[in-house]
């Protein structure tokens, strides 16, 4: 089933479930886990924080 793109990413759900498929093998982290979710979200969050302030 096609779904419009997210208007604030402009990404499909495929590529956000494709993406996310390539992540799990790469970097060793399991996103089954609730838990590791929201480290993973902390952390990109954080960095994004980092970035912005030092502009």
């Amino acid at each position: 089933m096609w779904r419009p793109p997210n208007p604030w990413t402009y990404t499909s759900v495929n590529t956000v479930r494709y993406r996310l498929s390539r992540v799990e093998p790469l970097f060793g982290i399991d996103l089954d886990y609730p838990a590791t979710r929201l480290l993973v979200l902390l952390q990109l969050w954080a960095r994004r924080q980092l970035a912005l302030a030092s502009y």
